[in-house]
């Protein structure tokens, strides 16, 4: 029987690390490969709406939204802002309120390959004051994984009929893995002076400044009048309001 050398026990050791070192590089492949995983959409059975006449550009909004409570006209005007302003960029809507409530302010995918998706999902935030920064904003609690997930289990609901199965669990999927195809946007919008900044949101719901940009110029700030002049029209006629809550003249 052969002495054990030194050398020998080196090469055990040698032959451990490259053992442990590949182990560690799978693990990291994996989570790498679940973060780059594309997330896939079948968007040809989805209803309109829950009612079958939904127009992309929502109207809804709850009483006290936002705008401030008994002032819906701001945040409804910011929404359909908002909407148009991811519509044109390329962007489809998905209804977001299946049965009325708050839910999610706005759902947005848009393709950049054969069936490969990218996620936006997206708070509104409407005011007729200035902007604020990241910091006096905080955290957006309704853009955290664990509240996205919630909301979106109501969009299969029968009762609702609001989005196909496979929709939901593909978003939901994309949103647990952490996918890198999902982002989350808080678009801050001042009717005060038709300005509209762009935050980007970390997973956990937290406010950034890194990135942010703003929109003012001249054709932003005409677009933001449109829209408001377009929907202080409607709203005289559905609700008897004008934007900051004045009653309709008769």
């Amino acid at each position: 029987m052969g002495e054990f050398s030194f050398a020998d026990n080196n090469w055990i050791y040698l032959a451990g690390g490259i053992f442990i070192s590949l182990a560690m590089i799978a693990v990291w492949l994996r989570q790498l490969t679940r973060w780059y995983r594309p997330v896939k959409l079948d968007l040809s059975y989805l209803p309109a709406s829950a009612n079958g006449n939904h127009l992309g550009l929502q109207f809804q909004v709850a009483s006290n939204g936002a705008g401030g409570p008994g002032n819906p006209a701001i945040g409804r005007v910011g929404e359909l802002l908002t909407g148009v302003l991811f519509v044109v960029d390329g962007w489809t809507q998905l209804p977001s309120r299946p049965d009325t409530r708050q839910r999610i302010d706005g759902i947005f995918v848009k393709q950049y390959g054969k069936g490969k998706w990218k996620v936006a999902f997206v708070e509104t935030r409407s005011t007729i004051n200035s902007l604020p920064n990241a910091l006096q904003v905080g955290v957006i609690e309704s853009l955290g994984p664990k509240r996205l997930v919630e909301e979106l289990s109501h969009f299969s609901d029968p009762n609702v009929a609001h989005m196909p199965n496979d929709l939901v669990k593909a978003l939901t999927g994309a949103i647990e893995r952490r996918s890198k195809h999902v982002r989350r946007y808080l678009y801050n919008h001042s009717f005060s002076d038709g300005r509209t900044r762009i935050f980007n949101v970390r997973p956990n719901g937290k406010v950034v400044d890194k990135g942010s940009r703003m929109l003012e110029d001249e054709s932003h700030k005409n677009l933001c009048q449109s829209l408001a002049i377009g929907l202080e029209r409607i709203l005289s006629v559905s609700d008897g309001l004008l934007p900051g809550g004045a009653k309709m003249r008769t």
